[in-house]
């Protein structure tokens, strides 16, 4: 039988009890937003993590790769260019290739009101395979704080989500609907 020592086993409590992993007393709850859209996990995957499917359905412009520490470049608006100051740079922190990938904001486009708090924020995008072909697709966003910019913030990102899976859906089928805890 192995020991742990007791050491280590303190380390781990104190790790956990202050909150060094994860959400702390003064951390607001995550964002979760979900919904079922009408096609494949693969074909949902593609829509968000490849240049083409992008601009189907949610930016004009995209420069996404899928690469730990890649800046995904996005656009929402036709008008410049990818890397003017309305672009939305993003860096993608992990992936797990048709199942999930997580992203920070690198650098918000000019005007963004949130500039005091956009650091401490991140999403996680799950792909879930459901019955007849379909996928549910989960938005997690995390590191809001308890104070009046970060839940203004929060606030933005809660309806922001909800109309980014309405529009996935709307993109694959009008009859797919999201929700969100």
């Amino acid at each position: 039988m192995m020991r742990v020592p007791t050491l280590y086993v303190a380390v781990l409590t104190c790790i956990f009890a202050t909150g060094w992993m994860g959400q702390t007393s003064a951390d607001l709850p995550p964002i979760e937003t979900s919904a079922i859209i009408s096609a494949p996990p693969a074909k949902v995957w593609d829509a968000f993590t490849t240049n083409e499917g992008a601009k189907s359905w949610m930016v004009s412009q995209a420069d996404i790769q899928l690469k730990i520490g890649a800046i995904w470049r996005t656009k929402y608006g036709p008008k410049g260019t990818l890397g003017d100051d309305g672009t939305i740079f993003n860096e993608l922190l992990s992936f797990d290739p048709g199942r999930m990938y997580s992203i920070r904001i690198q650098k918000p486009p000019a005007g963004f009101p949130f500039m005091n708090v956009y650091r401490d924020m991140w999403t996680v995008v799950y792909f879930e395979p459901v019955e007849g072909g379909k996928t549910r697709v989960t938005l997690r966003a995390h590191g809001f704080k308890d104070n009046e910019e970060s839940r203004k913030f929060r606030s933005f990102f809660e309806v922001g989500d909800k109309y980014t899976l309405d529009m996935l859906a709307k993109h694959f089928d009008k009859k797919s609907k999201s929700v969100t805890h």
